[in-house]
C-alpha cells in the first residue's frame, strides 16, 4: 500500500467511525463524551453481530425502572456509582430509562460478574420472566 492509498484508507475509516458514533448517539441518546470507551466498544461489537435497535423513525425503546432492569441483568451491582446518589430512590426505583442507559449506569458502578461473563457471546440478560438465556 503506498502513502496515498494509506491516507485514503484512513479517510474511509474515519468516515465509518463518524457513522458508528452517530448511530450510537441516535440509538442510546447518550453523547460519546459521557460514555466510557468500554460501553461504546461493547455496544459496537454487539451491533456487528446483531443490530438490536430499530431504524430511525421506528418504535420507541422500551423503558423500565433501574430495579426492573437489574432483575433482568446477570451482573450484580455492588456500589451504584452510576446512579444519582442525591436522589437515589427516584434514580433506582422510579425513573424510567432504556436498557442502554441502564448499561451506561452499570458501567460506572462497581459490579460483580458471574463466571464466564467475559467469554465471547456471553449474554448478560435474562428473559422477561427472569430466566437465564445462556
Amino acid at each position: 500500500m503506498n502513502e496515498q492509498e494509506h491516507q485514503e484508507r484512513h479517510k474511509q475509516l474515519h468516515n465509518s467511525l463518524d457513522e458508528l458514533v452517530a448511530d450510537f448517539i441516535h440509538c442510546t441518546k447518550n453523547l460519546l463524551s459521557g460514555t466510557s470507551i468500554m460501553v461504546f466498544l461493547l455496544w459496537a461489537g454487539k451491533q456487528s453481530m446483531e443490530v438490536d435497535h430499530p431504524d430511525p423513525g421506528e418504535e420507541e425503546e422500551e423503558k423500565k425502572t433501574s430495579i426492573e432492569w437489574d432483575r433482568l441483568c446477570k451482573i450484580e451491582v455492588l456500589d451504584a456509582d452510576g446512579w444519582d446518589r442525591k436522589n437515589y430512590q427516584f434514580s433506582m426505583y422510579e425513573e424510567l430509562i432504556s436498557r442502554e442507559e441502564f448499561e451506561v449506569r452499570l458501567s460506572a458502578s462497581t459490579c460483580s460478574f458471574p463466571e464466564g461473563a467475559f467469554a465471547e457471546g456471553y449474554n448478560m440478560w435474562r428473559d422477561k420472566d427472569g430466566n437465564d438465556t445462556g
